[in-house]
Formats: structure tokens, C-alpha cells, sequence
């Protein structure tokens, strides 16, 4: 495995961000930021409203987010791909199967954090660890308030037992993300670096979307 560098601060600042841009959504549109279930909408009859906000997110905010950053420092941020094409391929089909059904840009630091054995790098740890504080803070203020500032309410999950297929699909979910090594999270991103692979990866989590809802549709038409 390529070795990667231990970088906390960073990575902790990184994952505070993610956490404001998730309060800052709650916030306006009453939304969860979740970059699998905004995609997902894409690819279901959705209203031209909920087109209009998942636009900005993720073409407005994610893919542009990568070009601030090169305005700032001056040059685009390592991403790292140990894995072949036919590993991304078979990842986020996995991953995007798994989406619909249950309802970080560096590939080399996602997997180093499983090579516990050896070239461990825990610096997503501090990422989940900055964006989870954030964001646990940020929706308590949020959730009190009485409106949105741009919608007209929370668009919240009512259900909250842990069942079989929400366990079994996060599973599915966990195995395409470790194949890979890409999150969605991750990889919306880095699609303003052009890279092949970052675009093999969301085209075929794309492709794994549609394979679930089109596979949950005929299930239900011939229940």
C-alpha cells in the first residue's frame, strides 16, 4: 500500500468544514447533507425545485469547492489511486446498489486506514471526528429554530428502528466503499481534477443507483 502522511490538523480543519456546509443546509433547505441520497435524487423524478438545490450542491459547492482550493494554494490536492479500474467499477456499483435500498478525495489515506498493520494513517478518524462535533452542535441550534431561511421545513427521516435491510445494506454500502476506496463524499469533488478514475467511479455508482431503484421497482410491481 502507498504510504500516506498523518495530517490531524488538516484533516480535523477539513471535517470541521464538512460539518458547517452540513448545519449551513439543514439551515436553509431543511435537508440532510448526504452526497449518495443528493445524487440519488438525480436519478429519480424528482421537482424542479429539488433539482435547483441539489444543483447547487453539488456542482455550486462540491465539484467548484476543489478549485477554490487551488485558488488558495496554488495547486489541486493530492489524490492518490491504488486501486485498478475494475476495483472502482465493481466498488460503487456495490455502493450504489446499496444506496437506495437503505434509504474523501484520497483513496491512499481511506484505505491506509485500514492497514492497521501497515501504512496506517488515522487522519480520517479526525476528519469524521471535526465534521461529526460540527455538525452534532450546529442541528441542535438549528432544529430549535421556528423557519428555515429558505424552506418551508425540515425534510427529516420519521423512521428510527435499526432493521435488517438498513443493517444490510449499510454492510453492501461498507463493502463497495472498502473495494474502492472512494466515498461519494469524497469523490464529487474530485471530479473538477478530470481525472478518469474519479469519473469511472461516479459513473458507475451512478449505474448502481439506477440498477437498485430499477430492481426495487419491479419487485414492488409484482408484490
Amino acid at each position: 500500500m502507498q504510504e500516506t502522511l498523518f495530517t490531524p490538523l488538516q484533516s480535523l480543519a477539513g471535517g470541521a468544514l464538512i460539518g458547517m456546509a452540513a448545519v449551513l443546509l439543514m439551515a436553509t433547505m431543511g435537508r440532510i447533507m448526504g452526497a449518495t441520497g443528493i445524487l440519488a435524487g438525480f436519478v429519480a423524478p424528482v421537482s424542479g425545485e429539488d433539482w435547483r438545490w441539489r444543483v447547487a450542491v453539488v456542482v455550486a459547492g462540491m465539484v467548484s469547492g476543489l478549485f477554490a482550493v487551488m485558488l488558495l494554494t496554488g495547486q489541486l490536492p493530492a489524490i492518490e489511486v491504488p486501486v485498478s479500474a475494475t476495483m472502482l467499477v465493481l466498488g460503487e456499483l456495490i455502493v450504489g446498489v446499496g444506496i437506495p435500498i437503505s434509504g474523501m478525495a484520497n483513496l491512499a489515506k481511506v484505505l491506509n486506514l485500514f492497514d492497521i498493520a501497515g501504512t496506517w494513517d488515522p487522519s480520517l478518524v479526525f476528519v469524521m471526528g471535526g465534521a461529526l462535533v460540527v455538525t452534532f452542535i450546529g442541528y441542535r441550534v438549528v432544529l430549535r429554530r421556528p423557519a428555515l431561511l429558505l424552506a418551508g421545513g425540515f425534510q427529516l427521516p420519521t423512521r428510527t428502528d435499526l432493521d435488517l435491510p438498513l443493517n444490510a445494506d449499510s454492510a453492501i454500502f461498507g463493502v463497495g466503499w472498502g473495494i474502492a476506496g472512494f466515498c461519494p463524499g469524497g469523490a464529487l469533488p474530485a471530479l473538477g481534477t478530470g481525472r478518469p478514475e474519479v469519473v469511472i467511479f461516479v459513473l458507475s455508482l451512478i449505474a448502481g443507483i439506477i440498477m437498485a431503484k430499477t430492481l426495487r421497482l419491479r419487485s414492488r410491481q409484482t408484490a
